[in-house]
């Protein structure tokens, strides 16, 4: 059961909106069950307690921002959605946004505008000058962006999902039927580059040659107005150190010119970030691409429209695949209002969500 007196609760018709202290053990007691729930639902059972430990309490940035929605007469808590909170780096200016995500109403509490009023909840936290993160960003389950919309949110672009087919398997569907006759001559002729770029795999703890390629990746970018969620060194070591998403330093020679970080499944890789100066993006990508030789396809998905971005994709022989909407939540008196909600400023990857699987 939620604590009472984490934040003053406000009743809707014997629903109770709250704000939860992770720091207080009766709410921690209260938001597990409903994320396990939640997990459960979309077929991950049993990663609710480490995602708990992971984003919710060790996020370096700070602890996430979490709101439930209570049923008065039982306790039960019903409903919830989480800010997971993350610097990002606006027009020459680092601002503390958030990923939304964990957004779920337990099944026969569902068609009560529940998860709307959650939402707006987070905006009203986010507009109060006293709370450190200012905006929401993310792309959202399709079941969440209605009601994202209806909180205040704007639609800002699109994230698209590419891929790297590197043998007929790699096409997937009717296509790798298809292309299976060609074989051998077929994987030649997608096969990568050899790159002279080297990368090597990063640990747990915080790499000084991540902060220089971080430091000259915005020096590359000031005056221009982007919106890149910070990928430095702590950010690396807490995101990418462990588990099934692994970071890399890219080097030409002995100097770092890149930061990347990869996951692989079976025959399938994704590249979850790559963090450069534009002079290196392509060389960059053509490293990983290189390091990846073996497998049947390499996925990416980034934010679009990225003009520069998505012509270097195709160049690089990707395809597009299934796209989904990226919205942005914030007040209209946000000093980078403008820029937040401008599509082709954003620089967004896999990487800056919250999701730490994707193959």
């Amino acid at each position: 059961m939620v604590s009472p007196d984490a934040v003053s609760a406000t009743p809707d018709h014997g629903i109770l909106y709250q704000r939860i202290d992770h720091a207080n053990a009766g709410d921690r007691a209260g938001v597990l069950p409903i994320l396990r729930e939640y997990f459960a639902s979309i077929g991950e059972p049993g990663t609710a307690d480490e995602r708990y430990t992971r984003l919710y309490l060790d996020n370096p940035a700070q602890q996430a921002c979490t709101f439930v929605a209570t049923d008065g007469a039982t306790g039960e808590v019903v409903g919830i959605t989480s800010l997971f909170p993350r610097p990002v780096w606006v027009r020459g200016q680092t601002f503390l946004g958030a990923i939304g995500g964990d957004g779920y109403v337990t099944p026969r509490y569902r068609r009560r505008g529940i998860i709307t009023k959650l939402h707006r909840e987070a905006l009203r936290a986010m507009n109060d000058r006293h709370e450190a993160v200012s905006f929401m960003f993310g792309p959202p389950e399709p079941n969440n962006l209605k009601a994202l919309l209806q909180a205040g949110a704007s639609q800002v672009g699109h994230v698209q999902r590419f891929v790297r087919p590197f043998t007929a398997r790699g096409f997937g569907g009717a296509r790798a039927t298809a292309f299976a006759t060609l074989g051998q001559p077929l994987a030649w002729a997608l096969g990568p580059r050899k790159s002279t770029l080297r990368l090597i795999e990063l640990g747990e703890h915080p790499d000084a040659r991540v902060d220089r390629v971080w430091q000259a990746t915005i020096d590359a970018l000031a005056g221009r107005d982007q919106v890149v969620p910070v990928r430095d060194a702590v950010f690396y070591a807490w995101r990418f150190g462990r588990g099934e998403q692994r970071g890399y330093v890219v080097l030409d020679g002995d100097t770092p010119v890149a930061t990347v970080a990869l996951e692989r499944n079976g025959q399938q890789a994704a590249i979850v970030d790559v963090t450069a100066p534009p002079r290196w993006m392509t060389r960059a990508y053509r490293a990983v691409l290189d390091a990846c030789r073996g497998v049947d396809s390499v996925h990416v998905e980034l934010h679009v429209p990225c003009t520069r971005l998505q012509m270097m994709l195709y160049r690089l022989a990707f395809l597009p695949r299934a796209r989904k909407p990226f919205q942005v939540q914030t007040d209209r008196n946000h000093p980078a209002y403008d820029t937040l909600v401008r599509p082709d400023a954003w620089r967004y990857m896999w990487g800056d969500g919250d999701v730490f699987h994707v193959l």
